[in-house]
């Protein structure tokens, strides 16, 4: 295919010309946000009949390509456009932009039907996987490759190669994959992995759609008294660290990296360098360097990386705790940062998500990472604070019940591997921490410490993302070495789960990719890369993406039974039971308050909604779930914190 930008007013209406010839042609458009207001930046489109890609920009604002077209000419082009018969991901959106701002209507090609299941692709972030499976392409351009993480205003794009590839590769794909589905008539036996993760998700899109437009309360008055407590007391801590650490509490910032690591690490005895000499002119005397000051003296819990003249150690929680017995100001230390979160991350936001006491999330049924876990933005209600969650009652009259799965990763890991210890340990019931130590330690299960739980869950977690040497080793508390021997005696007491774990390298490394339980795909294109960084990262995705990936699969299938019993003849029908958010492997599920009489049976009605049956090459296991708790007073509460 040849790919060029179009810029000049008469190439623009040749290749207009062209399409407007063509029986249909590839379409997409770049602006710079979601509204209707959005600034049109560009478009793009697929001529097939001459195999030709073009990028037509109309506005640029990156200050090596600066470029606008003038009102007279773009309005010129719309009209062209009015004459062409367009194929695209996202047509609602497409029309409606140009529509909205030109008055200008685009005509799209194809019946309902087709534009629908178009639109389902993009909606649910199929449209790369399956132009993937047809061979359309070798490797998606996502929009983080063009404008870097975190930007999604495309007016900022440079004009240059990516970008040209980036733009052209969605008009050709809409093109080519609605080709695909004309000529295959949309069989699911051409394609049966895609089809089958295209209809968990088109099954699920009304669930979630139905608890975005119902949202759920926030008390905002009790979350503000709450914050002003908390605000006190991160105060009072403020100053017991300053006072513990001889730091000044006007001037000393706790929130500062390198300020905590010098007074935590820098020795006792530590000499101040002089002051530099008043200059003439100065209005004040100047202030001596708070890291030059002599510390607690304390021992680091890992190497220092150098800062200027300054040793830096980390002073992350993970380890602040190994020294926390070092010095009673630590445990201070590590609940100022707490407060301090959500004091800068949630408090300032609480009138912006809930102006009418009500937040509505938006849920995206697919992470950018590829991930089929659901996570949720604007606000992004997954990773709010116990503080704010102990501020979102469920309705008047209502009960909020909170369901989430037992040990759901390592399940998984025991199933794909067939490791059938790890599925007889938790169908007995028994802790999988303390019976992992246990095994691989030969102690009894009932005499295994806390401590001794504790490695045992950081070697679960290990196997499942993909922890070694010094991460693994910290997160341990011990040397690397100590870490390795660890290691090697927790592959060896699961050889099953080792020899599974290589399987999935070897085949991530042979087809750069892996997939869930369901079979759904994820692309790994670092696999081949000269830096082994990222190799070493996608090797830990392709063991990450089943165990983890998978249970956002099975958290789909659990939603659609739920769904389909509230709809149905069911006790959860009975008590109006509503999904309200999910939250990792859990959900948060609302119903009558009269359920509380009725408990036995309305549980057991979320069991056979959420433990979902699981077959891989004739093993069978059942995803189970525990019922943290019930409450009236709030989310927090019904999690049982």
């Amino acid at each position: 295919m040849e790919k060029r930008f179009v810029v000049e007013q008469p190439e623009v209406l040749k290749v207009l010309k062209l399409a407007q010839d063509s029986n249909k042609v590839g379409f997409d458009i770049e602006c710079e946000g979601l509204e209707n207001t959005a600034r049109i930046s560009g478009f793009s489109l697929y001529i097939p009949e001459h195999d030709l890609g073009v990028y037509i920009p109309l506005v640029c604002e990156h200050p090596e390509y600066a470029f606008e077209r003038s009102k007279e000419d773009t309005l010129q082009i719309m009209q062209g456009l009015s004459k062409i018969k367009a194929v695209t991901y996202n047509g609602s959106f497409d029309v409606s932009l140009i529509e909205f701002q030109y008055g200008i209507r685009v005509p799209l090609a194809g019946d309902g039907n087709l534009i629908s299941k178009m639109f389902q692709l993009h909606k649910f972030g199929l449209k790369d996987p399956l132009a993937l499976e047809l061979g359309i392409i070798n490797e998606p351009i996502k929009l983080y490759h063009v404008l870097g993480e975190g930007n999604y205003n495309f007016v900022k794009a440079p004009l240059n190669q990516l970008t040209l590839d980036y733009t052209v590769q969605d008009a050709y794909c809409a093109y080519k994959v609605e080709e695909a589905l004309v000529r295959d008539n949309w069989k699911p036996e051409k394609y049966p992995s895609f089809n089958q993760v295209y209809n968990l998700e088109l099954q699920v899109l009304p669930v979630l759609g139905l608890a975005e437009r119902q949202g759920m309360l926030l008390d905002v008055e009790k979350f503000s008294e709450t914050a002003r407590q908390m605000a006190m007391e991160a105060d009072d801590l403020h100053q017991e660290i300053c006072n513990e650490l001889n730091r000044d509490p006007l001037s000393f910032n706790i929130g500062s990296s390198q300020r905590l690591s010098c007074a935590l690490f820098n020795k006792t005895d530590r000499v101040p360098e002089p002051l530099p000499p008043k200059k003439p002119r100065a209005r004040k005397e100047p202030e001596q360097d708070d890291r030059d000051l002599p510390g607690l003296g304390l021992e680091p819990g890992s190497p220092p990386s150098k800062t200027g003249k300054f040793e830096q150690y980390s002073v992350a929680n993970i380890e602040l705790e190994r020294i926390s017995s070092q010095h009673p100001v630590i445990g201070k230390i590590m609940k100022w940062k707490s407060l301090n979160s959500v004091l800068t991350k949630d408090v300032p936001h609480v009138h912006e998500w809930a102006p009418n006491g009500r937040i509505y999330p938006q849920f995206e049924q697919l992470g950018e990472d590829g991930t089929s876990r659901i996570y949720t933005g604007k606000p992004n209600v997954i990773s709010m604070s116990y503080a704010v969650r102990d501020a979102m009652p469920p309705a008047q009259n209502k009960v909020y019940v909170h369901v989430d799965y037992q040990a759901a990763e390592w399940r998984l890991a025991g199933l794909l591997s067939g490791e059938t210890r790890i599925l007889e340990e938790l169908d007995s019931g028994r802790d999988p921490h303390k019976a992992t130590f246990a095994f691989m330690s030969s102690v009894d299960p009932d005499k295994v410490t806390k401590e001794q739980r504790a490695t045992g869950k950081v070697l679960n977690y290990a196997a499942l993302f993909g922890s070694t040497g010094y991460s693994l080793a910290r997160s341990l508390k011990c040397s690397e070495a100590e870490a390795r021997d660890l290691s090697n005696k927790f592959w060896a007491a699961y050889p099953y789960l080792s020899t599974w774990r290589q399987k999935r390298h070897d085949y991530a490394m042979k087809h750069a990719r892996t997939h869930t339980v369901i079979g759904r795909v994820r692309r790994l294109p670092g696999i081949f890369s000269k830096q082994q960084s990222l190799v070493k990262e996608e090797l830990r995705r392709s063991v990450n993406t089943a165990t983890q990936g998978s249970c956002g699969d099975v958290l789909k299938i659990a939603l659609i039974n739920f769904d389909k019993m509230v709809h149905g003849d069911s006790i959860l029908a009975k008590y109006k039971a509503r999904f309200v958010c999910p939250a990792f492997d859990a959900a948060l599920i609302e119903m009558d308050a009269t359920a509380l009489n009725d408990k036995d049976n309305v549980e057991q009605g979320l069991r056979d909604a959420f433990e979902v049956e699981l077959d891989c090459e004739g093993r069978k296991t059942r995803m189970k779930i525990d019922i943290a708790g019930w409450s009236t007073d709030s989310w927090k509460a019904a999690m049982g914190k």
